[in-house]
């Protein structure tokens, strides 16, 4: 009766490992993409891929989730930045989501609007800042003309 007691729980330990390998295939286990015109093959159908961009200016790693509300989610990271002003440095290892409409082949950082996360946040800010700058040094210029259109 031990021995029977025995190789049931050792045949539910097999089973429970075997689910937790499979379960892990199904949902963590990413196909890898060496191209973009391979991700953008698996993006249009929204199959869950990964693929590592590199550009002269950036690493981006690119990471398709799978659909959510008929739209599907990519996690976007910026690796390294590779050239730009050291105020740039802050956005290395931030992600954002992006939710993109089925069936489309592009970046998901070109459409800002439909993304969420630090990424985007810190990108913003870097706009804000820089135009900031922009308007406190060209001040005089749009008071004088200012001036001039009221005077």
């Amino acid at each position: 009766m031990k021995k029977r007691a025995l190789l049931l729980g050792a045949l539910l330990v097999v089973v429970l490992i075997a689910l937790i390998i499979t379960s892990y295939y199904l949902y963590y286990n990413v196909n890898k993409c060496s191209n973009q015109q391979c991700f953008y093959d698996y993006l249009a159908k929204c199959e869950k891929n990964s693929y590592l961009s590199e550009t002269t200016d950036s690493v981006m790693n690119y990471k398709i989730l799978g659909t959510e509300d008929g739209k599907c989610k990519v996690e976007v990271t910026l690796v390294q930045l590779k050239r730009g002003s050291a105020e740039l440095a802050v956005l290395e290892n931030q992600d954002m989501i992006c939710y993109l409409p089925i069936g489309v082949q592009m970046d998901p950082e070109n459409n800002l609007k439909d993304c969420h996360g630090r990424l985007k946040e810190e990108i913003q800010n870097i706009i804000i800042q820089r135009m900031h700058s922009q308007i406190v040094q060209n001040l005089g210029q749009i008071n004088e003309e200012t001036t001039s259109v009221l005077g």
